[in-house]
């Protein structure tokens, strides 16, 4: 199965830095897909956005979400913590967990995540990842809480760049940094 993806970060207004973070690595094997939501806005947040950034940007590809979310907790160790969704796609099949407010939603596939409770860096109830087998066709959508109430099926016939810059005009609040990654799957 093939992937492409789209993203868009937007800072809180007012500043030019933003605590929200976006991450996709592509191997021969499987992807990476990573949406990081740090607590606060601005300079301070965006410092911890680089070192989860810095993480995950070296983490083994072949290790799967849970390995990826437990390394990010201690990467983020004695800082202000965020929220994380962190999704590996393999072999026709996505492997999703989130700890905090990071929203998973797809058109296709039903996929339902329950996420964890607590703050990545801080503090963190057991954490549960789930799998799905996902379909050509499918399109993923992962976000920060900076975007609500998204409507991903109207966007469906859209281009991934122009339904990101949709989703993004019509669902971003006006007062948090927002962050969105979009994946359509396809069949090889």
């Amino acid at each position: 199965m093939r992937l492409t993806t789209a993203q868009r970060m937007r800072p809180y207004p007012g500043f030019s830095s933003s605590g929200d973070l976006v991450v996709v690595r592509q191997a021969a094997s499987c992807t990476m897909l990573a949406v990081i939501d740090v607590l606060g806005h601005g300079p301070d947040a965006a410092e911890v956005a680089v070192r989860a950034g810095e993480y995950l940007e070296a983490a083994d590809l072949q290790a799967d979400v849970e390995a990826w979310m437990h390394g990010l907790h201690d990467a983020l160790a004695r800082t202000r913590g965020a929220a994380a969704g962190l999704g590996r796609a393999q072999a026709g099949a996505l492997e999703v967990a989130v700890v905090g407010n990071i929203e998973v939603r797809c058109c296709g596939t039903r996929v339902g995540v329950i996420a964890t409770p607590g703050i990545v860096g801080r503090r963190m109830r057991r954490l549960r990842s789930f799998s799905f087998p996902m379909c050509g066709g499918d399109r993923l959508a992962m976000h920060s809480d900076g975007l609500r109430h998204l409507d991903l099926a109207a966007t469906r016939e859209l281009s991934l760049e122009t339904a990101c810059d949709q989703l993004m005009h019509e669902f971003a609040v006006a007062v948090d940094d927002a962050s969105l990654l979009l994946t359509d799957f396809h069949d090889a």
